[in-house]
């Protein structure tokens, strides 16, 4: 799992058979880092209305490069939002240009060697 906290991103593996509480409003990455993984998710329910955040940071300075806020409206926005949140990043160069050190971010495919931890 994936956190980003007081300025550092950081893993912190869950090794199989374990459970991990992540508490509420912690910026969080779920990751599969080994082909044919599976981890399970439960997160609090999508209540309509509710905003979700999204948030993609830089691969070299572990600054915040670009943050949008997204109405899911219930449930089902997960699937039908989510995928048009993280296509409008992929395609757009500025949102995915740190603001700190002007690395682009790759947006979609695999994460740069070492990005992570085992």
């Amino acid at each position: 799992l994936k956190i980003a906290d007081e300025g550092k991103i950081y893993d912190l593996p869950i090794r199989e058979g374990e459970i991990f509480m992540l508490p509420s409003h912690i910026r969080h990455a779920p990751q599969r880092p080994q082909e044919g993984s599976v981890g399970i998710v439960v997160e609090s329910p999508r209540l309509d209305g509710m905003k979700e955040g999204f948030e993609w940071y830089c691969f070299e300075c572990e600054g915040l490069v670009h943050r949008t806020e997204v109405r899911l409206g219930g449930p089902s926005g997960i699937v039908t939002k989510l995928p048009k949140v993280f296509d409008a990043y992929h395609k757009d160069i500025a949102a995915r240009t740190c603001p700190n050190c002007h690395t682009v971010h790759p947006g979609k495919g695999t994460p740069p060697d070492g990005w992570v931890q085992l």
